[in-house]
């Protein structure tokens, strides 16, 4: 029998079923799932990713980087979308946006959510960006590199290095 924990880990490494002609029911039931190349049967199985600590009241800072480092914003009407699209979205979902910085090829947002919707929020405003740029631009496909980073703001002292941080970028 396999045991898994899906939440406090990202990689789990398992002995690999002997090959003696007997597979074990389990493994063949999910092995598609869980190994990253299943007919090699690699000992390093792929997990969930962790979950996002999201409640009311929380602050964050949130990072994202262009698609392989790439510059994001290739002019002033990029950057000013962007700040629409921001101010909309955070209207719709009830976000503060305490301070934020854009950078070519990745943004800064220092945020609070009164609400527990952190990943809905950037979710909508991500994708709708994504999708405004890349009809202005005329491509398609990724903008960002893989999800957004949050860090939970769990205290004033660190609230203010981080807008300093933020600010001094």
């Amino acid at each position: 029998q396999l045991s898994l924990s899906l939440y406090y880990c990202r990689c789990l490494t398992v002995p690999a079923p002997a090959d003696n002609g007997v597979t074990l029911p389990l493994l063949t039931a999910v092995e598609s799932m869980l190994y990253s190349k299943p007919t090699e049967r690699k000992r390093t199985l792929i997990m969930a990713r962790p979950l996002r600590i999201e409640f009311p009241g929380a602050c964050y800072h949130i990072i994202n980087r262009g698609n392989q480092r790439m510059q994001v914003f290739f002019a002033d009407s990029h950057y000013e979308l962007f700040l629409e699209k921001l101010e909309s979205f955070s209207e719709q979902y009830h976000i503060l946006i305490r301070c934020y910085c854009l950078m070519p090829n990745h943004f800064h947002l220092y945020i609070e959510t009164p609400e527990a919707n952190l990943s809905r929020f950037m979710q909508s405003f991500l994708t709708s960006f994504t999708i405004s740029l890349n009809r202005i631009r005329g491509k398609s496909g990724h903008v960002f590199q893989g999800r957004f980073k949050s860090h939970l703001v769990d205290d004033d002292a660190y609230g203010m290095v981080l807008s300093r941080y933020i600010h001094l970028n």
